[in-house]
């Protein structure tokens, strides 16, 4: 069960985890955007605050994780402003970050997500290549939205 690997591969950020339920949704938002999980199976998911937290201030990453515990599927959130090109080089390191540990090599599936203020970002780039190779070898892509993302699971 990848939610109780996180755990023990990182036992002292238990404060890191903002929810560990099955509720009906799960939401998180900075500056207008916003990234929304709507849990119309119930699953058990753990919502796990990245940025400041699991990784510090000074190094490249996304804002959040969530972990859909029961299917084994990591969804990688960054919420960004204008500048897409350099959230996608936050996931990125985040996915490098997170890559050799117990439970990242567990998951069935990992998704990625930016939710930016730019309608339909164009990026290309050697980072954008490197995250969707990342991706799709774990069954996963990267998707883009404008302002806010919602997700039914």
């Amino acid at each position: 069960m990848p939610c109780k690997t996180f755990i023990n591969d990182y036992p002292g950020f238990k404060h890191c985890i903002l929810c560990d339920s099955s509720d009906e949704g799960f939401h998180v938002e900075e500056n207008n955007k916003e990234f929304i999980i709507n849990n119309i199976s119930k699953k058990r998911f753990m919502v796990i605050e990245i940025d400041g937290c699991i990784i510090k201030k000074e190094q490249k990453k996304c804002d959040y994780l969530f972990i859909n515990c029961n299917e084994s599927k990591f969804y990688f959130v960054e919420l960004k402003g204008r500048n897409v090109p350099y959230a996608v080089k936050q996931i990125l390191a985040t996915l490098d970050k997170f890559k050799t540990n117990e439970f990242y090599k567990k998951s069935e599936s990992v998704n990625a997500y930016i939710v930016t203020s730019r309608k339909n970002p164009n990026v290309i780039s050697s980072e954008r290549n490197d995250v969707d190779t990342e991706l799709g070898a774990k069954k996963g892509r990267l998707y883009f939205s404008e302002f806010k993302y919602v997700l039914d699971v």
